[in-house]
């Protein structure tokens, strides 16, 4: 297990017994209750009994993480601490036993044992994102970001493009793009490409090393930094793709402290900058004609979903 400090937070609340209890001093401030059990968000109510100095201790289940945010202990506040559990497998259930524990001066006061589980992400058709595997880091520390996508359902695909943008400064580090999920070789073809095309049907154009590196613009006032990848193919498919996936992974990091939104450009001047498309016949021709579509939503923003990082 994963211990996490948080500093208490005492408010007041209904009794509930969503999980063992195993109090190990009898003037040990009581958690009221654990509302949530079983979900991947818990709130703990602590009494008003519990005073500055006591700490909020979380066993976190192997494979999840959770909050590291801390809150001042405040008689009477009334709020409860929340905590909110990820997976590092966000396509896959996975539940797991959370050790919630009252402490001071590393003594163990009081605990109880919860059962979170996380749910399996769903992608929604026709909807870009750009999902960070850690909402905190470390300056310098690398953070891995899948760039995934729902259903789409166009047949004849060609070619995908993407423009990540970033709102402050970032480094790509270095040979962690990864066509498809993390891991493996780098140009294996799973996530969104399994089952579509196979390695030599894939080509690259500003996905080598030396073309991933973010540059700079400054749309009204604002610094931003942007990344374009552009994934196509060789012989493209000519059936629907009927299931979404992980277009790429590639880890960033980050120089300066500060809270780093991800996002998309749609387009800049001009310029395309996140589309797809495919090939459709044109019967006067004979030919197949490359024709762009747009995602319906590239926004990043999606409840119970991450899409900045904090940087410490």
């Amino acid at each position: 297990m994963t211990i996490l400090m948080l500093a208490g937070c005492a408010g007041a609340g209904s009794p509930a017994d969503s999980g063992a209890q195993d109090q190990l001093s009898p003037s040990a401030p009581a958690i009221i209750a654990v509302e949530g059990a079983g979900s991947d968000s818990l709130r703990v109510r602590i009494s008003d009994s519990a005073q500055a100095g006591y700490s909020l201790q979380v066993a976190v289940p192997d494979g999840m993480s959770t909050d590291t945010r801390k809150l001042s202990l405040v008689s009477g506040m009334g709020s409860p601490v929340e905590l909110h559990f990820r997976s590092s497998d966000i396509f896959a259930v996975v539940s797991g036993e959370a050790v919630i524990s009252i402490t001071r001066d590393a003594q163990v006061l009081e605990s109880r044992r919860v059962m979170v589980q996380t749910p399996a992400l769903q992608l929604e058709d026709d909807t870009l994102y750009a999902i960070p595997l850690q909402t905190e880091a470390g300056v310098g520390e690398a953070v891995t970001v899948l760039i995934a996508t729902g259903d789409l359902t166009q047949s004849g695909l060609t070619s995908i493009n993407t423009e990540l943008r970033v709102n402050g400064a970032w480094n790509y580090v270095a040979d962690s793009f990864n066509l498809g999920e993390p891991g493996g070789a780098r140009l294996d073809p799973d996530g969104f490409w399994e089952g579509i095309v196979s390695q030599k049907q894939t080509w690259l154009l500003g996905a080598d090393e030396a073309g991933i590196q973010p540059t700079y613009f400054d749309p009204a006032g604002s610094q931003y930094s942007r990344l374009s990848i552009l994934l196509g193919m060789t012989d493209f498919s000519i059936e629907p793709i009927s299931e979404g996936g992980v277009v790429y992974s590639l880890q960033l990091s980050f120089d300066e402290p500060g809270t780093y939104t991800l996002d998309f450009n749609d387009v800049v001047g001009k310029t395309l900058r996140t589309y797809y498309n495919n090939a459709v016949a044109d019967i006067e021709s004979n030919a197949l004609v490359p024709t762009n579509h747009f995602w319906a939503d590239i926004s990043n923003q999606h409840d119970g979903l991450p899409n900045s990082i904090t940087v410490n």
